[in-house]
Formats: C-alpha cells, sequence, structure tokens
C-alpha cells in the first residue's frame, strides 16, 4: 500500500517562491477578497524568518501579531481565538534571547499555508 501524500503544502511552498505567480495568486485572492493569509505567509517568509538580528525578529514578530493576530487587525487571518490569544502573550513576553524566537509563527504558518492548498 502506497503513502497517502503528504498534506504540507508542497504546491503552494512551490509558488510563493515564483513572484508572477505570487502576483497572479495575490490577484485572485484580492478579488476574492481573502488575500490575508499569503501576506502573512510572505512577511514570514520574507522578513521574520530572514531576521537575523534577535531584535529585529522581535520587532517584526510584534508588527506581525498587530497586523495579522489580534482580534479585529487589519488583515486579520482566520485562527481560532485560542491559538490568536496565545501567540499574542507568547509575543508580549518575547526577550532576544527567546528559545522559541525562531519557531514562534511555525504551527500558525503550516496552518494558513494548507488552507491555501
Amino acid at each position: 500500500m502506497t503513502e497517502a501524500p503528504s498534506r504540507l503544502p508542497l504546491e503552494f511552498s512551490k509558488a510563493k517562491d515564483c513572484p508572477e505567480l505570487v502576483k497572479n495568486f495575490y490577484e485572485y485572492l484580492k478579488r476574492s477578497y481573502n488575500r490575508e493569509p499569503l501576506e502573512f505567509i510572505l512577511v514570514i517568509d520574507k522578513e521574520f524568518r530572514v531576521a537575523d538580528d534577535p531584535k529585529a525578529k522581535v520587532q517584526v514578530a510584534k508588527r506581525i501579531v498587530d497586523t495579522f493576530i489580534r482580534d479585529g487587525s487589519m488583515m486579520e487571518v482566520n485562527i481560532d481565538a485560542f491559538s490568536k490569544r496565545h501567540l499574542a502573550t507568547q509575543v508580549e513576553r518575547l526577550t532576544f534571547d527567546s528559545e522559541n524566537l525562531d519557531t514562534l509563527f511555525d504551527e500558525t504558518y503550516k496552518y494558513v499555508a494548507i488552507s491555501q492548498n
């Protein structure tokens, strides 16, 4: 028996590295009034994950929570209330040497990316 294909967003993860595909997908999401998930994913990939300086990473994390996670935020992603509160609390307590800094958004990222497939 063959193993079922992974539900990880393989296709999306490849597409997000192609600027033309991202642009077309963004336009589609914009027309569908659902561009927030893609914006969230791109900010994580292009700003949070590449930040080398822990201070800069903490600042990006706070901006991500304010923009995408808090209830009523301008680009609020569709995740459960417990996860929102948990992430907001974690970010408020972040320090530059926090152990979970690099993996802070991993579960939310995976959930949001899978929802785009």
